[in-house]
């Protein structure tokens, strides 16, 4: 399922148009994103949490190494 395969499916379980639901699901991820970006946890019950894991760079891997 793509991005706009779920606003179909979204629209379709509310009842309500397409263009209303893409604009409610891009204001949502919107909020995700600048709330992570802000170093927040975003968490749904039920769903799952969103936030940024800051990974360390381990340096290039050996098999490129020249």
């Amino acid at each position: 399922m793509d991005k706009a395969d779920l606003i179909t499916a979204v629209a379709r379980e509310v009842g309500d148009q397409e263009a209303y639901v893409a604009r409610v699901l891009d204001a949502a991820l919107a909020q995700i994103i600048e709330a992570t970006c802000a170093g927040q946890t975003v968490r749904l019950q039920d769903f799952g949490r969103f936030r940024v894991n800051r990974v360390p760079a381990n340096g290039p891997h050996p098999e490129y190494i020249d």
